[in-house]
C-alpha cells in the first residue's frame, strides 16, 4: 500500500493506494531474464531470509512453480551454505541475493523479478499534479 503524504487539509482523508507485484520472471546469474515459462520446466530451490517468505511462495505457486526445496531463515538472517540439493537453479529475493554467491550448491541463483506498476494515481500525486 501506497500511502500519500504532502499538504493536505487538516480534515482530508490521507488517500492509499494497494499495489500489486506481479512476478515476470527471474533475472539469471549472468543478468539475462528468465521467463516463468523456463522456470515452470525446471527443479528448482528457493532459499529465502525475509519476513513474510509465503508472500513469494504463493507468488510463485499462483504462477505453477514448485519449488522442490525450500529454505526459511530469519529475517536479515546469514544464509548457510547449503546441503545436497537436487536442484538446477536457486530462486530468491534481490534483498536476500546480497548475502549468496552467483553459484549455490553448484546451481545458479537467479533473482526473482517482481514489478510494481503505479497507479496513475500515485504518479500524479507523485508530479503534484493532483489536488
Amino acid at each position: 500500500v501506497v500511502l500519500a503524504h504532502g499538504p493536505f487539509a487538516a480534515d482530508a482523508r490521507i488517500p492509499a493506494f494497494p499495489l500489486d507485484a506481479r512476478l515476470v520472471g527471474v533475472i539469471g546469474s549472468d543478468g539475462e531474464p528468465i521467463t516463468l515459462d523456463v522456470l515452470r520446466s525446471l527443479r528448482v530451490g528457493v532459499v529465502l531470509a525475509i519476513a513474510r517468505p509465503e508472500r513469494v511462495l504463493r507468488s510463485l505457486a499462483a504462477h505453477g512453480i514448485v519449488p522442490q526445496v525450500v529454505e526459511l531463515h530469519p529475517d536479515h538472517a546469514r544464509i548457510p551454505e547449503p546441503g545436497p540439493a537436487a536442484v538446477e537453479a536457486w530462486l530468491t529475493t534481490p534483498k536476500c541475493a546480497t548475502k549468496l554467491a552467483c553459484r549455490r550448491g553448484g546451481a545458479p541463483v537467479w533473482v526473482l523479478d517482481h514489478r510494481v506498476e503505479l497507479p496513475a494515481e500515485v504518479v500524479a500525486l507523485a508530479s503534484g499534479g493532483a489536488s
